[in-house]
């Protein structure tokens, strides 16, 4: 779920059945800092990407999500695709 706006809100939520990729990428001063910015990758019409940028330990997210991820499409038999 990502907020966004002061004023008027913003809310974009992407169901774990929806995620087909996800990526980490760090600068120098990023993994300096231990921080990174998280792309989820979705099949969601409204929200087929979204950015989580600052996140601390943010190979450590990705992988706890990946199996989230795994563990949501086993669970509803939907075919697992081992890329993510």
């Amino acid at each position: 779920m990502v907020k966004t706006g002061l004023i008027g809100k913003n809310v974009e939520e992407i169901e774990l059945l929806r995620v087909r990729d996800l990526s980490v990428a760090q600068s120098i001063m990023d993994r300096m800092l231990g921080i990174g910015t998280l792309t989820v990758f979705s099949d969601d019409a409204s929200a087929p990407q979204l950015l989580f940028r600052k996140i601390h330990n943010a190979q450590t997210v990705k992988d706890v999500l990946r199996k989230a991820v795994r563990d949501e499409k086993i669970a509803n038999n939907i075919s697992y695709r081992e890329q993510i």
